[in-house]
Formats: structure tokens, C-alpha cells, sequence
């Protein structure tokens, strides 16, 4: 075996002792006392009450956080609101978090002595679930992403946006459920209670270490490649609007100034009404008495089709406006979300491994934690990276979250006050011209 495939190994070991080093929930406590080896030192970072508190904390966060989301995410579909992929694929993740973390911290506080098929007939079954669950959320999260900047990357195109029907939101959603079920299914097969714990047999441990690595750099690869294009193509298409929206300034004013040369050869008479100071031989006047009648031969220009261009050309400009700032905001989202999964993965993939073969085993265990945690971490702040970036995600968000406190709620209703001041201000003065 060479130093990569020991490392993952290591890895992979060292993270399974996180469930395994704290006593069994006693549902019967006799049938345990015997059966139950030494516990771990107490400077594992697992064994500390500050450590199960921790824990509980996370739990609590993420429940709260992920349901609030979905709660959000489906008011705003039942509303009729665009974007149904992108909520469809939202809350996909959020139940995901939901599912990742009632399981976790399930499974993370009962470990599993060497009789457990004898003593709890149920816990070979329950960490067969446990794995299987665990593996399939993580997947499905990644999944999603992918999905999500692809979508993301059509859309940030120059054709323009493409809105998906509520059925192939749904058909996708169940598709990209059932690709990671199948993904993770090994782990059913192989995963038990051994030797007081809940992991992978050594028959199925290289072949799903081997599997996780390659789905996961196949993921990470795709998702950077898809964020990079997004990226890029929001930043095209930023530079396109903005060059379409002064081309489109410079023709009214264009307009304006030939109208104004067209109004040059009407004067006031001293009497205070209109008057043509040069009318042509075709045409015939009445001066000085309010109204202008004029023969079919030169009909008035009164710029009516002019205006009505206009009208239609702004409508569209708008138009292509709010669905550019609809697709900006997914993009910022996918792309905000995407970024911490992506570093996790590799920290996971190419460094802990190696680091862990020049550290001892309590290190490890301390790293593994740490990793934990940082996933732990991730599953509540996504609902906050919505809200940073959605103003219609986060008008809900900052008046239901206990993350959200009072100043992070001034700041959002102050931002938001503002800029309904300065769209007033700007339609004022626009009406005013």
C-alpha cells in the first residue's frame, strides 16, 4: 500500500473513532458494563462535556437554520415567484441538512460493543443507516451544486434566461436523489458495528475509499470548472447590459435634441400663442389663433411612434434588466455555496492525509474533529449566505433566525430602506425630466 492510500486509510479510520469513543446510550445498562471497553484519554478532544455541548449546539443551529430556509424557500415558491429550479434545488439542500444532522448526532453519541447484534438488535441496522444517510446527503449536496451551476452557466449566457417548469424541477430533484442513493449504497453493504464501533468493514474499506476519492475529485473538478465559466460570463454579460444601457441613454438623448431642433421654428407671438415663423408653401396655417390646421399634403410629425419606440424599447431594456439580476443572484449564490464545499473537499482529499501520517493518533483525532466540525459549520451557514445575497431571502430571514440579531437586523432594514429612498429619488427626478 503507498503513502496516499495509508494516508486516506488513516484518515478514514481516524474519523470513524469520533463515533466510537463515547459509552452507549443505556437503554439497558447491565447489558453494557461488562461488555464496554476503557474509554479513550481524557485529552481527546470527544470525550469533554464542552465537546458533547458543542455538539448539541450545532444540532440545535442547524435544525433551526435548514427549516427556516425551507420554510422561506417554499413560501416563495407557493407564491409564484421565478426561479422555480433554483428553489426547487434550495430546498433540496436544506432538507439534506436537516436529514445530515438529525443523523449525526444521532449516531455520533452511541457507540456499539463488540455483542451489539446480541444485546441491541437494532444497532447493526441503525449504523448501516447511519453511514448510508450520511454519505448520501453529502452527495446529493454536491450534486445539487453542480446541477445548480450548470443551470447558472445557461443562463449567464447571452441567449438569456430559460425558466424550468414546476415537473422537471421536481423529476430533476428526485433524479439527483436517486444518483447519489446509488453512489452510496456500498456503504449499506459493507458498513456494521465492529468491535465497538459503528464503520466499514475491512473487506469494503479500500473500495470505498477508493470510490469516495473519485467522486469526489470528478465533483470538485466539474463544480470549479462550472463556477470559473460562471464567473466569467456574468462579468461578459455585466459589461454587455452596461454598454446596451449607455448606447440606449445616448439615443434618447439623441431624440431629445432633435426634437428640440425640430421645436426651433416655433416662436411665441405677442399675443402668447404658437406661431410658425417660416410656414411652408403647402401648407395652411391659421396663425395667432391657438390651433394649427395643416393640409394632407404635409402631414404633422407629432413624434407619437417615436414615443411609443421608446416605450417599447425600455420595457425590453427592463426586462432584460431584472432577469440579468435574477441570474447574478443565483450565480452569487452558487458560487458563494459551491467555495466552501470545494475547500473542505480537498482539504480532506490531499492534505489531511498526508499530514496525518507524520502526526500520532490523538492528533489525528483532534484534526478529524476539526473537519467535523468545519462540516457541521457549513450546514448552518448556508441559510446566512442566502440571506447576504437574495434581498427577497433575506426580508424573511432577518425577522425568523436567532443568527440573525438586532444589529445584523438594523443593517439589512437600513440597507433596504436606503435604496427604496434612492429608487424614489431617482423615479422623482426622472419624472421631473
Amino acid at each position: 500500500m503507498d503513502n496516499s492510500t495509508r494516508g486516506t486509510t488513516d484518515y478514514k479510520i481516524a474519523t470513524l473513532v469520533l463515533y466510537t469513543t463515547i459509552p452507549p446510550i443505556p437503554w439497558n445498562t447491565s447489558d453494557y458494563v461488562n461488555d464496554y471497553a476503557a474509554p479513550m484519554p481524557p485529552q481527546d478532544p470527544i470525550s469533554s462535556q464542552f465537546v458533547q455541548v458543542l455538539r448539541g449546539i450545532f444540532f440545535v443551529l442547524c435544525l433551526i437554520e435548514n427549516s427556516l430556509a425551507l420554510y422561506i424557500l417554499c413560501k416563495n415558491v407557493r407564491s409564484g415567484r421565478n426561479k422555480t429550479f433554483f428553489l426547487y434545488m434550495l430546498i433540496s439542500i436544506a432538507c439534506a441538512d436537516i436529514l445530515k444532522a438529525a443523523f449525526i448526532y444521532q449516531m455520533t453519541y452511541a457507540a456499539f460493543s463488540p455483542q451489539a447484534e446480541d444485546v441491541w438488535s437494532v444497532g447493526n441496522a441503525l449504523c448501516k443507516m447511519y453511514l448510508t444517510f450520511s454519505e448520501i446527503t453529502s452527495r446529493v449536496i454536491a450534486l445539487i451544486l453542480v446541477a445548480l451551476a450548470w443551470d447558472a452557466t445557461r443562463n449567464s449566457s447571452s441567449t438569456g434566461r430559460k425558466e424550468h417548469t414546476k415537473k422537471f424541477s421536481a423529476i430533476m430533484m428526485f433524479f439527483l436523489w436517486v444518483m447519489a442513493t446509488s453512489f452510496s449504497s456500498i456503504y449499506f453493504v459493507f458498513s456494521g458495528a465492529f468491535h465497538n464501533a459503528c464503520g466499514v468493514s475491512p473487506e469494503g474499506i479500500i473500495m470505498t475509499i477508493q470510490l469516495d476519492f473519485a467522486f469526489d475529485v470528478t465533483v470538485d473538478l466539474i463544480l470549479t470548472i462550472l463556477c470559473v465559466v460562471v464567473f466569467f460570463r456574468v462579468r461578459r454579460r455585466k459589461k454587455e447590459m452596461n454598454a446596451q444601457a449607455r448606447s440606449t441613454k445616448i439615443a434618447y438623448k439623441s431624440n431629445k435634441k432633435s426634437q428640440r431642433r425640430d421645436d426651433d421654428g416655433i416662436e411665441l407671438d405677442h399675443s402668447g400663442e404658437w406661431c410658425d415663423e417660416k410656414p411652408d408653401e403647402g401648407e395652411v396655417t391659421l396663425i395667432c389663433e391657438g390651433q394649427k390646421q395643416s393640409s394632407s399634403e404635409h402631414p404633422p410629425e407629432t413624434g407619437r411612434s417615436v414615443d411609443v419606440g421608446d416605450g417599447q424599447s425600455n420595457t425590453s431594456q427592463s426586462a432584460c434588466e431584472q432577469e440579468f439580476k435574477e441570474t447574478r443572484t443565483e450565480a452569487k449564490i452558487v458560487v458563494a455555496v459551491s467555495l466552501p464545499l470545494i475547500s473542505l473537499s480537498l482539504l480532506s482529499l490531499l492534505l489531511l492525509p498526508y499530514l496525518m501520517n507524520y502526526l500520532s493518533h490523538s492528533q489525528n483525532v483532534y484534526i478529524s474533529f476539526c473537519a467535523q466540525m468545519a462540516d457541521a459549520m457549513y450546514g448552518i451557514i448556508k441559510p446566512a449566505i442566502y440571506a447576504c445575497i437574495d434581498r427577497e431571502f433575506r426580508k424573511r430571514y432577518t425577522q425568523l433566525s436567532p443568527l440573525a440579531c438586532c444589529c445584523l437586523r438594523k443593517i439589512c432594514r437600513g440597507s433596504s430602506q436606503q435604496g427604496v429612498a434612492a429608487e424614489n429619488s431617482r423615479a422623482t427626478q426622472e419624472a421631473s425630466v
